[in-house]
């Protein structure tokens, strides 16, 4: 690089050229450091199925309320707006929503069959005697039902909890803790637990079977399939903070993608598998960031 500091004109392009593949190189240039481009502030993203909106919760006075943004960052609609907080919202494959809202007399369920209309009907749902704990209810494959962690801490466990008011049947359950649940589309059910020593990230297989795919005294949670069912992103703080990683469903090497510095938190996939979404924790500066980052292929 000295070299180009005196060079004549004709020697021009070729500088800029040497400049380029020294920055590729050390991995400076954009999209291989791992740092995301930010779209709006607030936390816990959550990517719709058709790929047009990411819904993430915003501090709007003393609450959050759900709001939804193009993953451009262009356009934001408020979707509740309540004295209560709405957190950890999730999508079902046809378009509702499930969130929770914690309250004083504990964790209440919600669905939202139709958030971006502005119209669509909002169901409470009864937990029929489960105590539901503070982490997001995702919905089964079918769409039949909500999976809800329940327990005291630090004995929790896994339920399928129908629409319909049935009885709930366990998913997972063991001594310790199990949690943060995550279907893929064909059934696979990820999940966070304890019961090695440390938090790792496990899978459920649909015959029952458990696989653990991450080992390590790191803190691992937080897992998130992609759509092709090859990937699952995590938070990790193996690094010596939290970022995100991925790791492949069958088991294999983990891959770090985010690289900030601040915690990175909630990973969601776009439709298309190419990009990850996740919030990054502003630590007291008021609403967290929700960010995106392009996901290396392989």
């Amino acid at each position: 690089m000295s070299n180009c500091r005196f060079a004549r004109r004709s020697s021009v392009a070729h500088c800029v050229l040497l400049a380029l593949l020294v920055l590729l190189s050390t991995g400076v240039a954009q999209g291989q450091t791992g740092e995301g481009r930010k779209i709006a502030d607030g936390t816990e993203p959550a990517w719709s199925p058709d790929g047009r909106w990411i819904l993430i919760s915003v501090l709007t006075g003393d609450q959050r309320d759900l709001f939804v943004v193009r993953p451009d960052g262009s356009e934001r609609r408020q979707i509740t707006d309540t004295p209560d907080s709405e957190l950890l919202a999730t999508w079902s494959a046809d378009g509702r929503v499930s969130y929770i809202r914690p309250t004083a007399d504990g964790i209440r369920l919600f669905v939202l069959d139709d958030p971006l209309s502005g119209a669509g009907r909002l169901r409470e749902l009864d937990p029929h005697g489960y105590t539901p704990v503070f982490t997001s209810a995702p919905w089964t494959p079918d769409g039949a039902a909500l999976t809800v962690v329940t327990g005291k801490s630090p004995e929790l466990d896994i339920y399928r909890m129908p629409l319909d008011g049935s009885t709930a049947t366990s998913l997972v359950t063991g001594r310790g803790y199990d949690g943060s649940p995550a279907w893929s589309g064909d059934g696979r059910l990820a999940f966070v637990s304890d019961r090695d020593g440390s938090r790792d990230i496990w899978v459920r297989h649909p015959d029952g079977a458990l696989q653990q795919l991450t080992t390590g005294l790191s803190t691992d949670d937080g897992p998130a399939w992609s759509p092709d069912g090859r990937w699952i992103a995590f938070v990790s703080d193996r690094t010596g903070h939290r970022e995100i990683h991925v790791v492949p469903s069958g088991g294999g090497s983990v891959k770090q993608i985010t690289r900030n510095e601040a915690w990175s938190n909630h990973p969601t996939w776009s439709p298309d598998g190419a990009t990850l979404a996740y919030a990054v924790v502003t630590r007291g500066r008021g609403n967290d960031q929700v960010m995106i980052v392009s996901v290396p292929e392989g």
